[in-house]
């Protein structure tokens, strides 16, 4: 890492076998949700012009699937208030999260990632650093 100090937003650790989900059951509880899904991508956002040029990547995205663009930057309004409703979103409606993150930082994992990619049914979609710089 590049930082003299670190605070991770989440981590990840293998579950003992009798803390294991029932893979069948699991898989079906999955495969009701995906069967669900009618929307491509959300992006939640409020800082509109930003070094790492992410609006311009959502511009570009839009050209060949649909970016819903919640918060100040869109027109689509999702509130910090009822924040759980909107992130419920990503389980229920969208396939894809774009998780972009303001600036591009060498060995730094958005907290986006956590929050609303790996705790919900979208694949976050993620900046290359080499693809900003």
């Amino acid at each position: 890492m590049d930082t003299p100090g670190a605070s991770p937003y989440g981590f990840a650790a293998l579950l003992a076998s009798e803390s294991k989900p029932n893979k069948n059951k699991l898989n079906e509880q999955i495969n009701e949700l995906i069967a669900k899904k009618r929307k491509d991508v959300a992006w939640f956002v409020s800082h509109c012009s930003t070094h790492s040029k992410r609006e311009w990547i959502a511009k570009e995205m839009q050209k060949y699937i649909n970016v819903d663009i919640y918060g100040s930057c869109g027109t689509l309004q999702c509130s910090k208030g009822v924040g759980l409703k909107c992130v419920q979103m990503l389980n229920t409606d969208y396939w894809f999260y774009f998780a972009a993150e303001n600036s591009i930082c060498k060995d730094y994992l958005t907290e986006k990632i956590w929050d609303q990619g790996l705790s919900t049914f979208s694949v976050p979609i993620v900046l290359k650093r080499s693809l900003v710089q």
